[in-house]
């Protein structure tokens, strides 16, 4: 019998279960997902705001996993 793969998961980032959590926590920034009755979005916020500033998503196709980094 084959083993049932594994559920996409995303290092520094809390259980996808929970309405209010974390995506993704790293050197460069945070990225929280919020999906409950009055917002279905995804918070980002980088550590040095001289480099970006914060930003407030809409999340209409329901992503779940997201990444931060200096390059892109």
């Amino acid at each position: 019998m084959p083993t049932p793969p594994q559920k996409p998961f995303q290092p520094g980032s809390t259980p996808a279960h929970l309405t209010h959590r974390f995506m993704m926590w790293n050197s460069v920034g945070i990225v929280r997902g919020y999906n409950d009755e009055q917002d279905n979005a995804v918070d980002v916020e980088f550590h040095d705001t001289a480099v970006h500033h914060a930003m407030h998503l809409t999340n209409t196709l329901g992503h779940t996993l997201a990444q931060l980094s200096q390059e892109a």
